[in-house]
């Protein structure tokens, strides 16, 4: 897997999808997070919920790990970002 290639552990990767073919990539990253207009199933198994769907939603995200370390921050209470 790349993250290995680049020397890094799933602890250091952030994941981010909306479709079904992303459960995988959300299970292995230690901070998984679903845009707003992803399936229910991958919605229930992230960490965060973006407000925005798409490519708003992937720029909330960065925003928002720029502005703070979201997945320190993360006590497994947060839904929404």
């Amino acid at each position: 897997m790349t993250v290995r290639r680049l020397g890094m552990s799933r602890h250091e990767v952030v994941g981010i999808g909306d479709g079904e073919n992303d459960h995988s990539l959300l299970e292995y990253c230690e901070c998984g997070v679903a845009v707003a207009n992803a399936v229910e199933s991958l919605q229930e198994i992230a960490a965060f919920v973006t407000r925005g769907a798409n490519g708003t939603g992937v720029s909330e995200l960065v925003d928002e790990l720029i502005k703070n370390d979201l997945c320190s921050a993360w006590k497994g209470s947060w839904s929404v970002i």
